[in-house]
């Protein structure tokens, strides 16, 4: 019994021992800083923002497409020059045995007046290259425009052959008389067939009448200046020029004149500065070129300047007059003289 009570004084004593005894606490837990939440500028979202709203083109229909008319091609521009637009013979169609008449017309686009010779050169068809034929060479003086000329002279192919086939071309002269063919508008060289045939051998159809040529007036009987050119061409400061005028004499008589050339400046034409010796000459019938007497010059220096050279002749109170044309203009030519 006493044993009992001892042990049970020994486990009080134990008890209240422990509850005595401090227990170490474990150290507080730093709190975690606060983090204030700032609010974005935008929230996402599932749901897109809204976008301004293009402005789109209403839509058309389809429909069939309204025809347009093609433009028309443009019109070829031609260049300045003397062409030939076509070639008429009388008569027409040709034959053996008979004189041919030959009537071209002519187009001046250069815009100035043209004064040339010409010739109508035959060629057979097989030999293009050698003339078999042509006719006696024509001055001409042309305006601006188209104008028929006749040709001076005829061609003739003899009788007693079969009908043969030949190529006729027009053709100009410059003045050492090499002759070039003239062209047509589109730039190829003027040529028209010929088929020439005995007069039995023409075809039973009742042939087209030819075109009438436009008539050309004819001027009086006279003196006439139709060209100027110098030597040298183009003249030069300081250089001699020499003139050679081609005059035309349609009176069917000798014409004896005094002539020269007057030279002036372009700019002041009234008053001449110089001329060449005046000269006697005997003109014959029909064309003929003639040398001035004598030459001008222009001062070595200067720039290049516009002259004119008009040539006149002088009658029997010695008053100069001055040679026309043709058409009734004044004979003269401008000439621009620049440095060598």
């Amino acid at each position: 019994m006493r044993k009992g009570i001892i042990l049970l004084v020994s486990l009080a004593l134990i008890v209240l021992a422990a509850a005595c005894t401090t227990t170490p606490t474990s150290p507080a837990q730093p709190t975690a800083p606060r983090i204030a939440a700032s609010t974005p500028a935008a929230v996402p979202s599932d749901t897109p923002a809204a976008s301004a709203t293009t402005a789109l083109s209403p839509s058309v229909a389809p429909t069939t497409p309204i025809p347009t008319s093609t433009p028309a091609p443009p019109t070829p521009v031609i260049p300045a020059g003397l062409y030939i637009t076509s070639l008429d013979i009388v008569p027409d169609p040709p034959t053996r045995g008979a004189n041919l008449l030959f009537y071209a017309t002519f187009a001046n686009t250069t815009g100035i007046v043209q004064n040339f010779r010409w010739i109508v050169y035959l060629y057979r068809s097989d030999n293009p290259l050698t003339s078999f034929g042509e006719t006696t060479v024509t001055m001409s003086s042309l305006p601006l425009g188209a104008q028929t000329e006749q040709s001076l002279g005829f061609w003739k192919l003899p009788l007693g052959g079969p009908c043969e086939n030949f190529v006729a071309r027009v053709a100009w002269l410059d003045q050492n008389n090499q002759s070039t063919p003239f062209l047509r508008p589109d730039g190829q060289v003027f040529e028209k067939p010929i088929t020439v045939c005995a007069p039995s051998d023409l075809p039973t159809a009742t042939p087209a009448l030819p075109s009438q040529p436009t008539p050309i007036p004819t001027p009086p009987p006279g003196l006439f200046v139709t060209d100027l050119r110098t030597d040298p061409n183009p003249p030069t400061r300081g250089s001699d020029v020499t003139f050679y005028p081609t005059f035309s004499n349609t009176t069917n008589a000798v014409q004896n004149y005094r002539w020269t050339i007057y030279i002036s400046t372009a700019v002041d034409p009234a008053h001449r500065i110089s001329e060449t010796s005046t000269l006697q000459t005997a003109f014959p019938v029909g064309v003929s070129e003639q040398k001035s007497l004598g030459s001008w010059k222009a001062p070595v220096i200067g720039p290049c300047e516009d002259f004119l050279a008009r040539v006149v002749w002088f009658d029997q109170y010695n008053r100069a007059n001055q040679f026309i044309k043709p058409d009734g203009s004044g004979s003269e030519k401008t000439l621009t003289v620049c440095p060598p």
